[in-house]
């Protein structure tokens, strides 16, 4: 007899459930890394300790991780961590994570850490009654926003596109110097994510 479900989404959850079962059952191989925080990580040497981690295969792409690739989601706030050295132990138990393209590159584009790093300089410049508004509120949707667009870059030029166009009509109409500081320093900051994370 078939089995009966309340709905697709318990049927898709049996079926997550049954599929984890089954890696679990087949062993999966856990690599013990030390890795660095891409944040302390300048290419060579690592700011701090490194952190000794045992990994499961990339949730994202079944991959083993291997020295140099980047990856988040071990420890508080997602973090991006860098692999260093391999000690190959298998410790039978590890941590899920995604692989990453690189430090600050998510694997669906530039990560909200990186737009934060990125965007500071400008929207540091635009006056204080808007600062909380868009370091808070703004800026992590307009990443968001970003992230979830199907071309990311084309949405960041448009973005830059408008906030240049109304900038250059509060300038023509002598008018609004607070919100051209702003548009200023917005437009400054979408600049500077487009050099960084568009080809």
């Amino acid at each position: 007899m078939k089995k009966q479900y309340k709905g697709s989404v318990s049927r898709m959850n049996e079926s997550r459930d049954y599929f984890k079962s089954l890696l679990n059952e087949q062993g999966v191989i856990v690599t013990g890394v030390r890795c660095c925080k891409c944040e302390e990580w300048d290419g060579t040497n690592c700011e701090s300790n490194l952190m000794g981690m045992s990994l499961k295969p990339y949730i994202n792409n079944g991959g083993i991780p291997v020295i140099g690739d980047t990856f988040a989601g071990a420890g508080v706030n997602q973090q991006e961590w860098v692999v260093v050295e391999m000690n190959n132990n298998n410790s039978g138990a590890g941590t899920h994570v995604n692989q990453l393209a690189s430090c600050g590159m998510t694997t669906n584009g530039c990560s909200l850490a990186t737009f934060t790093n990125l965007m500071g300089p400008g929207l540091g410049s635009v006056p204080n009654q808007f600062m909380t508004q868009l370091t808070q509120n703004w800026l992590p949707m307009f990443h968001g926003k970003y992230y979830n667009h199907n071309n990311q870059c084309k949405f960041l030029q448009n973005r830059l596109n408008i906030n240049q166009n109304k900038l250059d009509g509060l300038i023509a109409a002598g008018t609004n110097p607070q919100w051209q500081a702003m548009l200023t320093g917005k437009i400054m900051a979408i600049q500077a994510v487009i050099d960084h994370c568009c080809d």
